[in-house]
């Protein structure tokens, strides 16, 4: 998906690692405790909804969202928001993370770009770099299973 004709990537926390947690995904892993379903429950530090501002974009508010972390490494992101009209839109991302302890790092085949993350307590954080402006963590979204 695009906004203003730049790519919607965004650099969320998205964490994925539990420490020693032995993955099978590529260079060390994606999976084990990790994988799963989780719901969006945050973003920039507020529950959804929420209106995300940024110096680069128009504000946008977040309302729901998914990420699925699978055993082998894959993942794939969506989540929806309102522009700056209210007009309602979504965007998504997918490819392959690994593990390294607690931190994530995730490729995107979608945008060609890369972004971290972050597994905590049974939740993951991903910073993302939704204005597309090559700026990591312009948006931070948290997800629970």
């Amino acid at each position: 998906m695009r906004y203003f004709g730049i790519p919607l990537c965004m650099v969320v926390a998205l964490a994925a690692a539990c420490g020693g947690d032995s993955g099978t995904g590529p260079a060390g892993g994606g999976g084990g405790g990790v994988a799963g379903s989780y719901g969006l429950v945050g973003a920039n530090d507020e529950a959804v909804p929420a209106v995300v501002l940024s110096n680069v974009c128009p504000p946008v508010q977040i309302t729901n969202g998914t990420l699925q972390l699978n055993g082998g490494g894959q993942f794939q992101l969506r989540f929806d928001y309102r522009d700056e009209n209210g007009e309602a839109d979504w965007t998504g991302d997918h490819g392959t993370f690994t593990i390294a302890g607690e931190d994530l790092f995730f490729e995107s085949e979608a945008w060609g770009d890369s972004f971290e993350g972050e597994f905590d307590d049974g939740a993951v954080y991903l910073w993302y770099d939704f204005c597309a402006d090559g700026q990591a963590g312009d948006l931070e979204l948290a997800f629970s299973r």
